[in-house]
């Protein structure tokens, strides 16, 4: 497979990211007007049925895991949904979006807990950003129950982010969003059964609103997982950030709302919370180093995670390759927080090794970061393929970083690997497929001066493919 320039795939992937944001924007004041007349329950049944015969054709390929991850997720969906449509019974729409804005500096607080690291910035964003909510609030006089299904919705919505991040990488992004809004149209019947036959005849007067909510909802479930193929994870959660300047505009452009002087003092608290939190990104720095250079930092990192949270063999977990190849070290504030390398072969294979990212340092987009600058580095050296190999249960991850199959599951040490491969030239490899090599019962594909298989070692985080070893 031969991928469009990285450029062009990041240019596009902000397009597209930015386009959603403004499809979200458009939500809020038409579910404001259409839960006048409509029940939450009824809107977000019909909407998410129908946005579900969008992918319908998606459904058929499941299997236990998928079920198990989709129905969590649409659990978090549906939540996330209800309480906005409950919110907005009794809240202005401008408002709402900006609340629900919120999710951005939540993720990272809600991901400490998983270990991910967090910075101190974080911390004053999130202080800021509940300043800012605050004095929106005052101009309503008291915390109200809007507010309060507000906030429910920015955690659902963060926890579901979280959850989106560590699973999608298993999944197909259709199937996985398929199987998200069947479950959130089937909770939503359940949630207004009682009365969904009453209101029929307001599904029908609204029905325009609602066919292009479902539109919007099938759309803005799955583009995200498309864009971010291209963009990080940070740089997506700052474009999302104008989500609810594009909210205020439709609001006083559908519905004539307007913020007040404190509303907007607050509405800027909360955007440059937003902002001095996504600021974090501009921390990470990516140097390409020698073995000698860096040595200490390269063995503390693969030492924590090959050895110490693996617990592979530490002969394993360093050969005699690391002084002759090239290596790349991810720096977060300055501190060394990521490895990989990069092994040619020969003039027309390289292999990338060895990425390991610290548990303290993941989910921000590190180990992502790392593969893709390692791939760039490769193409500006005229080298046609990479080969990596990779755990089989995160395939679908490097299948989005352009990477096909290349080799059957093998097994080694009890984990499921495939040797998987991208062209970067546009040039056929002259590597010829060769017949595998039976070693025990692990099959094993030799090329010339390649003995990488006696230093085979994967270990996959919960949030991102963090490490490969070959």
């Amino acid at each position: 497979m031969i991928s469009p320039a990285p450029k062009f795939q990041h240019t596009q992937g902000l397009i597209l990211l930015v386009g959603v944001t403004m499809l979200w924007g458009t939500t809020f004041p038409l579910v404001k007007e259409t839960v006048i007349s409509l029940s939450p329950g009824a809107l977000i049944a019909i909407r998410c049925l129908l946005a579900t015969l969008a992918f319908a054709v998606h459904l058929r390929d499941l299997n236990v895991r998928l079920l198990r991850h989709g129905a969590l997720l649409g659990l978090l969906l549906f939540a996330s949904l209800a309480t906005q449509a409950l919110a907005l019974e009794t809240m202005s729409a401008n408002r709402a979006a900006f609340i629900a804005s919120l999710n951005v500096i939540l993720v990272p607080l809600l991901g400490q807990l998983l270990g991910q690291r967090v910075l101190v910035r974080t911390f004053l964003a999130a202080g800021l950003a509940l300043g800012g909510i605050g004095v929106m609030s005052w101009e309503g006089g008291v915390f109200s129950i809007g507010d309060f299904w507000m906030l429910c919705d920015v955690l659902s919505y963060a926890t579901y982010i979280l959850m989106l991040e560590s699973v999608t990488p298993h999944h197909p992004s259709q199937s996985l969003t398929a199987i998200q809004l069947l479950v959130v149209a089937v909770l939503a019947s359940l949630w207004t059964a009682p009365e969904l036959i009453g209101q029929i005849e307001a599904i029908g007067t609204n029905f325009l609103p609602i066919l292009y909510l479902a539109i919007v909802t099938a759309a803005t479930t799955w583009l995200p997982a498309v864009a971010q193929n291209w963009v990080s994870a940070h740089e997506t959660a700052l474009i999302y950030t104008f989500e609810p300047m594009f909210a205020a505009g439709f609001s006083f452009w559908l519905l004539g709302e307007k913020l007040g002087v404190r509303g907007w003092l607050g509405a800027v608290m909360v955007l440059a919370a937003m902002v001095l939190n996504q600021n974090q990104m501009s921390n990470i720095t990516l140097k390409v180093v020698s073995f000698s250079e860096e040595e200490t930092a390269i063995q503390a990192i693969r030492k924590a995670v090959f050895i110490e949270e693996e617990g592979i063999s530490p002969s394993l977990a360093f050969d005699e390759h690391d002084k002759t190849v090239e290596h790349i070290l991810a720096y977060l504030d300055e501190q060394p927080v990521a490895t990989a390398r990069i092994r040619y072969v020969d003039s027309q294979l390289a292999k990338i090794e060895n990425l390991a990212v610290l548990s303290t340092a993941r989910g921000i987009g590190i180990g992502k970061k790392l593969m893709e600058n390692a791939l760039e580095i490769v193409e500006q050296n005229n080298i046609p393929k990479v080969v990596i190999d990779v755990p089989e249960n995160v395939r679908e991850f490097y299948k989005k970083l352009g990477f096909d199959t290349l080799s059957e599951k093998w097994t080694y040490d009890s984990i499921s690997y495939v040797e998987m491969s991208k062209d970067l030239l546009g040039t056929e490899s002259s590597l010829q497929e060769l017949e595998p090599l039976i070693i025990g019962d692990n099959p094993v594909v030799l090329r010339t001066a390649d003995l990488s298989f006696l230093h085979t070692h994967v270990s996959v985080d919960v949030d991102e493919p963090v490490n490969i070893s070959t």
